[in-house]
This record gives C-alpha cells, structure tokens and sequence, in this order.
C-alpha cells in the first residue's frame, strides 16, 4: 500500500515470467514509511489485536520477526511455455521482517529467500531472492530524508528466443539499486525529489552442445530522477501530480542483433491518495509513458498507463484491495523494442474465523509488444483461491489453487498453467 508514500519505483523490469512462489508482504506490513513526519499522519484503517500474529524479539530499538515456509504441491508448467511439461513443485523459503521502534525516525527491512525445486523439471529449479530495506531521517516536523536499497534475485524467462530450448540450467537475473531523496511540506503542500540507481545482470547461459552463451548485452543500468508534488484538499484526500525521468544504459553499446538499445523513459501521472482511514487507504493515477531508444530502427514505447495500491476495509471479516501496475520490460529479440505491460488484480479477503481466511484473487495483465511484425498481444489471465489456517502465533497452514493462462493473437505463444499447493509456516 502506498498511503501517504512518496513511492519508490520499482527496479528495471526484465521478461520473468517465472512463479516466484515466495509469500507475500501482508497488508500490514507492506505500509510504507510516511515521507514526513506530520502531525497527524494518515494511517491504515485500525485492525484489532491479532491473537495468532507473531511477536518477534526486540534487538535494541528493533523488533524482528523470522519465519520458515515449505511448501509443496504440482505445478502443470513451471516454465510458463507453451507447451510445458507439469512437475511436482517443493519451495523452501527463509523470511525475515525488521520493524524500528524510534519516537521519529524510521528504518524497516524484508528479506525473503527461497529455493524452488521443480523435480521433474530441474533445469528450471532456481533460488530466488528479494530484499528490501527503507527508511525516514526526521531533519524537522516538515523536512524528511528518504532512502531505500533493495536487491532481488530470480530465473531468467526460459522462452527467452536466444536460448530457448537449448540451456542445461536455467540462468538467473539479479537487480541491485538504490534511491534516496527529500520530502518537504508547505502546507497544504508536500513536496518529494529523489534519484535512483539500478542495476541489472543477466547471467551467461550453458547450452546443451557444451558452449557457453553471452548475456553480457543485456546488462543494463538504469538512472532515474523522479518528483511528487501533492495537495492536501483534506485529511482524506491528497490529489498529486507525479513526473519520472529515466535513462537506460547497457554494457555493450551494440547487442548481440545489432540494435543500440539504449534508451530514456518519461512518465507522467496525476492521481489522488484516500485516506479515509475506517475504510479506504491508498492511491490511484493515471497518465502516459513514452521510452525512446537511441536506434532509430527500434519504435518508441508509449501509451497510457495505470498505478494503483487500494484497499476498502468493507468490515472486520472483509477487506477488498485493488492494484494497477504499468512499466516497460527490456527484451532481447530483433526488431522487438520493447514490450509495454499493463496489469490490473482485485483481491478479496473473507475472515470466517479469527484462526481461518479465505482468499479469492483474480487478475488480468496485456502485453504489447512494441515493434512486433505480428502486431503480438498477450493477454494474460488468473485466479486465485487461498485458505489460510493459523494453528498458533508459531504455526500456520495454508493452501492455494491457482489457474493461470496465456491468449496471444499469435497462437504459438498461447499457455496454461495450473498449481495445487499446501504449505506449512512456522513463524516467531
């Protein structure tokens, strides 16, 4: 959720269409750190003690909260290729959350790390790793510095057209980065700078005759500036106006196709943060995207786009939550400049018992193809049924059913996916 948040963007995004299988960041936790320390801050709505949430143990000024999962279950395309083959699927998975207890500033970490072993399908197992660590230096009642540092790790996308098929182990994908910035309130004003470094490594790849193939091309670091400007109409709503400006810069100027694919992005957004705290928290924005590449042989990528992070408290028992994600993804095939996605998911949550909830999420995603002789459109689909058991404050269960697919204008990218799994979570 993003109430009150100058948001941090995300790393530069790559074609990963790999499961990442790793549990989500509840609601709860996923709050950011308010760029300003105001008078009176705008909080999520209030939820009740939670008898079976976990307590962690203080290390000075900081509260850590560990936890294991396993879990296990089948997958019917690990891959998400057309045409993949099913293997029974079993994720262990390390998750660690760090909570300041500072009268002002802040400093918050998540690590989750996991391993997932595809048994029938081993050259698609990989270790995946997300960390994130952000926090608020208090200068004055008004003035905040912000920083934010994460690194993650995953599998490369296996239909990758330079290797698909060939590799003997799927390569991986790693993105490192930074930001840091200021936030200044005139009231009814607020004003949020920052800069931002990623970068992004591709990892080479062993094919199946032996010989050892470059993504050094790929590599890519990417600089970006980014400002907010917000006005408070009121405690509940904050209309904003959010501009973006970034630079993409690869290690090797000229890649393996012969395209210089270096490239700057605009985005522009207006949109408004609610803060209606016994119901509504969260922001929305629309606007329009455009990447132009230094090769003149590769169209721009643009098109209007949709950011969102909502959650409706509907009732104790109920909560509805709404997100909007938009972004450009590299890609590595001739001709293609890049590929514009767009993804919309609606989640409900059904809290039947204080120690038993349901979950039901659905989601629909575009992918355009920018550049593409076929005009490629995928149109990407899920749903997602969840329950969860919380035996105590140590032990959870939980398990999923989820249906995925893939409907493309160009039909040899069409896809199915179906993963059953059950887990256990032994948290303290």
């Amino acid at each position: 959720m993003q109430a009150l948040a100058f948001a941090v963007s995300p790393p530069p995004a790559t074609r990963q269409v790999l499961p990442r299988n790793l549990p989500r960041i509840s609601p709860r936790d996923a709050q950011p750190i308010p760029p300003v320390a105001a008078d009176k801050p705008m909080t999520p709505p209030a939820m009740p003690m939670d008898p079976f949430e976990p307590t962690g143990f203080t290390v000075g000024n900081f509260v850590v909260k560990p936890a294991v999962e396993l879990t296990t279950g089948y997958d019917s395309n690990p891959g998400r290729v057309p045409g993949g083959k099913g293997s029974p699927v079993v994720v262990i998975a390390p998750v660690v959350s760090v909570r300041s207890q500072f009268d002002k500033h802040q400093l918050n970490a998540d690590v989750r790390a996991a391993y997932v072993d595809d048994t029938q399908a081993n050259l698609i197992s990989h270790p995946t790793v997300d960390a994130h660590i952000n926090g608020r230096y208090d200068l004055a009642d008004t003035t905040a510095l912000n920083g934010e540092g994460h690194f993650m790790l995953d599998a490369d996308d296996p239909g990758t057209a330079r290797f698909t098929g060939r590799f003997t182990k799927i390569p991986l994908v790693s993105t490192v980065g930074a930001s840091a910035g200021v936030t200044q309130k005139f009231d009814p004003f607020e004003v949020s700078v920052k800069g931002a470094v990623d970068h992004v490594q591709f990892q080479n790849v062993g094919l199946t005759d032996g010989q050892i193939l470059s993504n050094q091309d790929r590599n890519f670091n990417q600089y970006a500036v980014q400002s907010r400007v917000s006005y408070a109409l009121n405690d509940q709503y904050h209309p904003f106006i959010d501009v973006a400006v970034d630079r993409r810069m690869h290690e090797m100027p000229v890649d393996m196709l012969g395209f210089r694919r270096d490239s700057t992005g605009t985005a522009v957004e207006g949109g408004v943060t609610f803060a209606l705290t016994d119901k509504l928290t969260g922001d929305a924005a629309i606007g329009y995207l455009v990447r132009q590449y230094q090769d003149a042989m590769l169209k721009p990528v643009s098109g209007f786009i949709a950011d969102a992070n909502l959650m409706y408290q509907i009732n104790p028992e109920n909560t509805l939550q709404f997100g909007a994600k938009s972004q450009v993804a590299e890609i590595a095939e001739a001709g293609i400049s890049g590929v514009l996605k767009r993804d919309i998911t609606l989640e409900y949550d059904h809290q039947f018992e204080p120690w038993l909830v349901g979950t039901l999420m659905t989601g629909y995603g575009a992918d355009v193809f920018v550049g593409s002789a076929q005009g490629r459109v995928d149109n990407r689909y899920f749903v997602d049924f969840g329950m969860l058991y919380k035996v105590s404050r140590l032990l959870q269960l939980q398990a999923h059913l989820r249906q995925e697919m893939t409907r493309s204008n160009v039909k040899e990218n069409n896809l199915d996916a179906t993963v059953v799994t059950v887990g256990a979570r032994v948290q303290y």
